[in-house]
């Protein structure tokens, strides 16, 4: 697995927003699936 790492200030604020919108994601996606 290669990744290539942009060190911009606008990947890393991307890669951010996309690491919070995760973190986010998850506790929902958890009460959901326990509702089920």
């Amino acid at each position: 697995m290669a990744i290539k790492f942009q060190y911009n200030k606008t990947s890393l604020n991307n890669l951010g927003k996309q690491l919070k919108m995760r973190q986010n994601a998850l506790p929902t996606l958890k009460n959901k699936e326990s509702a089920l």
